[in-house]
């Protein structure tokens, strides 16, 4: 107990002195205050814990505000669908309201699926249990739900695996980042240039590296850099889409312990490096 009432935490090391028969001689100790190293420690604790709360609380919000808002939209959906079906409209710009009120909704809907699905990302990290994935096979399941996408921009593709051939994920989490970074490079390929995009693994100092290239539009990483990530960013507003691709992408690999890095030269194409944890390496030979 300090003079000041209350208890203190110390730490006591103690050493002791022997001859050469091994007999104890001499004791040598210290005692340090770490009373301060400790409450610290204590702080930390508690604002962890404090964070995962939030998060948890949020992560159950999404959850529950798409799931409860999908219902409104799909009786929006049919109403709005009778409502053309049956009624005429004299008005020459009708048809074009209608095909934005379609679009908008269809942008809404996109929006809450995709918060419904980073919701499920953070359960599936805690829930679902990894298991070996072959990079390629799964690349090229990816490539053929995306077909039709494929054919009418005349896309390309160029796989190899060699390097490292599996991982140990979740499957469907390392789906979700093929799919995003995939359809991405599909959808943002320069006018008059057919996309050419390389999907590859590599074995970077014991660490796993799957990188996808591509020949697209680019991205200013000057300007957008630093919110690359950021939830609901859009980088061109020429196509569809809610910004949410390359956040969800981003979190699944921080969340799997890894990051990724990025490389862009406007006009040229974009480089995406997913760097895994050495732990999700699994030899073919295993």
């Amino acid at each position: 107990m300090s003079r000041l009432g209350g208890y203190r935490w110390f730490l006591g090391r103690a050493e002791p002195l022997r001859n050469t028969a091994g007999e104890v001689i001499k004791w040598f100790g210290s005692c340090t205050d770490i009373d301060d190293v400790k409450h610290a420690q204590q702080h930390l604790q508690m604002q962890n814990a404090q964070l995962i709360r939030i998060n948890q609380d949020l992560d159950n919000f999404v959850y529950t505000a798409s799931h409860d808002l999908r219902q409104p939209i799909y009786n929006m959906a049919g109403i709005f669908e009778e409502l053309t079906r049956t009624t005429h409209f004299n008005d020459p710009d009708t048809a074009e309201l209608i095909a934005m009120f379609e679009e908008a909704l269809q942008r809404i809907y996109g929006t809450i699926q995709d918060l419904a699905d980073l919701v499920q990302v953070q359960r599936r990290h805690e829930q679902v249990p990894a298991e070996p994935v072959d990079v390629k096979s799964l690349a090229q399941s990816v490539i053929r739900s995306m077909q039709e996408q494929v054919e009418e921009v005349g896309g390309k593709f160029e796989l190899d695996t060699t390097a490292v051939p599996t991982l140990w994920f979740v499957r469907s989490n390392l789906q979700s980042v093929l799919y995003n970074l995939l359809s991405n490079a599909l959808k943002y390929a320069m006018p008059g240039r057919p996309p050419y995009i390389r999907v590859r693994t590599d074995l970077v100092d014991g660490v796993p590296v799957l990188t996808v290239t591509d020949n697209g539009l680019g991205i200013d990483m000057a300007r957008h850099g630093a919110e690359l990530f950021q939830m609901f960013r859009r980088f061109h507003d020429h196509v569809a889409g809610s910004g949410m691709g390359l956040h969800l992408v981003n979190r699944i690999i921080q969340q799997a312990g890894g990051h990724v890095e990025v490389e862009s030269t406007v006009g040229e194409g974009t480089t995406f490096r997913v760097y895994f944890s050495p732990q999700q390496q699994l030899r073919s030979a295993k």
